[in-house]
């Protein structure tokens, strides 16, 4: 197997679903976040970007199959003022581990009107019942916003990524020690026929192949 060439194909091809979602957005680097957007648009760039996200993690994973573990060397603290970014547009490092499944995630609640609380002298207040979610209401779109910008970074250096990940793993704090979830990847839908479910089926089998294949000799 041609790993660069499956490695670089997949690459060109999420680097299109990706401008496609700046479109979508309407973000345009280096003129600021876009601030809100509809709830209904927001729904349908997360249901590409989050496959989008795990495809990037296993392009990763395969970029970085022949690199050397680095020993890990614990680094001072930095003295003094830490410099920080004008404006917030400092771009975001990518998540390079899936999202674990709670085993035993709480249920969810969804706030209430209140206690109800009533009086004999005729001074009720009325209760004011929360209206329902619509999809053209306007929603924070500054998280999405850098997670377009941080997967668009990513794409562009993949062997930068690849050696992030590693020195991550070498470290005796790393949480994880493998990239993908022993699940479907995020985003993965059953039966997809969009370019992004090909796309992540497609580089999950790289994956794996190249992580869990057997030694022959």
């Amino acid at each position: 197997m041609d790993l660069p060439l499956a490695i670089e194909i997949n690459r060109k091809a999420l680097l299109q679903i990706v401008a496609g979602l700046f479109v979508q957005l309407g973000l345009v680097p280096g003129r600021g976040l876009v601030e809100t957007i509809t709830r209904q648009m927001h729904g349908v760039i997360v249901q590409v970007l989050r496959p989008a996200e795990s495809a990037v993690r296993r392009l990763i994973v395969m970029e970085a199959q022949g690199l050397a573990v680095p020993v890990h060397t614990p680094r001072a603290a930095p003295t003094g003022t830490i410099p920080r970014s004008k404006g917030g547009d400092r771009v975001p490092a990518f998540s390079l581990f899936d999202p674990r499944i709670d085993p035993e995630p709480k249920p969810k609640r969804r706030p209430g009107r209140g206690p109800n609380v009533f009086f004999f002298d005729g001074m009720d207040e009325p209760i004011i019942t929360p209206e329902a979610p619509t999809p053209n209401d306007r929603v924070s779109a500054l998280a999405l916003c850098r997670r377009l910008l941080s997967i668009q970074a990513a794409l562009d250096d993949l062997p930068k990524q690849a050696r992030r990940l590693m020195r991550t793993l070498a470290r005796p704090t790393c949480k994880w020690k493998r990239v993908m979830r022993y699940a479907r990847p995020p985003g993965h839908r059953q039966g997809g026929k969009r370019e992004i479910d090909e796309i992540l089926r497609s580089v999950q089998t790289f994956s794996l192949w190249v992580t869990e294949a057997p030694d022959t000799g």
